[in-house]
């Protein structure tokens, strides 16, 4: 099992996907299978490829929805409800 996801909105707030990653690495041992908990390790190459991929259009930000930075808060709310369909953005000007 690959664990990619920050959990649901409610409970744990406080301490976010944290408390879904600490469970998982508990509950390993006792599992049929292995649980791997991926992370990526930064790369001038890695970054690089990324920005020819995006530069050719090749690969395209889907944004759900744009915040200006005054309302990072409702922009938190929305992203926690689960409302949102791809990544949102806060925007500062």
């Amino acid at each position: 099992m690959v664990l990619s996801g920050g959990g649901t909105s409610g409970e744990g707030r406080i301490v976010g996907p944290l408390r879904l990653l600490v469970g998982a690495a508990a509950a390993t041992r006792f599992l049929p299978f292995e649980v791997v908990l991926p992370q990526a390790v930064p790369a001038t190459a890695t970054l690089e490829r990324t920005a020819d991929l995006i530069a050719s259009g090749q690969v395209k930000s889907l944004i759900d929805r744009t915040f200006p930075l005054e309302e990072t808060a409702a922009a938190v709310r929305y992203v926690e409800t689960e409302h949102a369909r791809a990544k949102v953005v806060i925007t500062v000007s």
